[in-house]
């Protein structure tokens, strides 16, 4: 296996890109310009499957581009569909133009997943953990031979996901890492969608949101 994270856009939200067995997979790819579409094409790989944690459009923009240039499907949490579609939802930086397209290509290529699922690829094989917090039902990716979780916005170095955008609870999302996440090994790596990896086990004993230094209204 060998992963690649890109930065892109505004909000240099981190876009995976995993190559296994001459394969490819993009999790993630919301630059917005087809920053990924162009690295790709440029070094002769194909996204054969794309993957979307959330609905927030810094993690989307380029998914429709992408799926429809390589005919390929885009996994995505099916609880998280009602939620793109609110008028709720897309208050504030979204170009309803680029929504209307993910959902668009959601409508045809589109692979719903729910909690406790698997995404296989290659010889590598993802167990889909979703719950809410951040949105509505964002999702998880863990590969336990490779101790590895792609953890879209629920979990960060440090930090966790905002949770004062539309259907944000910190009590559910604090709920779910405790319960969903927290439970991993602790040399699990995880790679969360905005700035630098860290592991299960650093998070337990440093994260001052999981290990109650830090005093907040939920």
């Amino acid at each position: 296996m060998k992963l690649q994270v890109v930065p892109v856009g505004a909000y240099q939200t981190n876009c995976y890109i995993i190559e296994e067995e001459s394969m490819c997979i993009v999790i993630d790819p919301g630059d917005g310009n087809n920053r990924i579409l162009k690295e790709l094409t440029e070094r002769g790989a194909r996204a054969d499957q794309v993957v979307v944690t959330h609905g927030h459009m810094d993690h989307f923009a380029d998914a429709a581009k992408l799926a429809e240039h390589f005919q390929t499907p885009i996994y995505f949490p099916k609880e998280e569909c009602a939620y793109l579609s609110s008028a709720e939802a897309r208050r504030g930086p979204y170009d309803e133009r680029v929504v209307h397209a993910f959902e668009t290509a959601l409508g045809g290529r589109g692979k719903l997943t729910e909690d406790g699922e698997t995404i296989r690829f290659g010889n590598l094989c993802f167990r889909v953990i979703v719950f809410g917090g951040h949105s509505k039902a964002g999702m998880c990716l863990y590969e336990e031979n490779q101790k590895m979780l792609i953890a879209g916005d629920q979990l960060f170095a440090g930090s966790i996901g905002r949770t004062d955008l539309y259907r944000g609870s910190g009590a559910d999302l604090i709920a779910g890492i405790r319960q969903k996440i927290l439970c991993l090994p602790e040399d699990t790596v995880v790679l969360p969608g905005h700035g630098p990896h860290t592991t299960i086990g650093k998070e337990k004993r440093s994260n001052p949101f999981l290990t109650g230094d830090l005093l907040w209204d939920l």
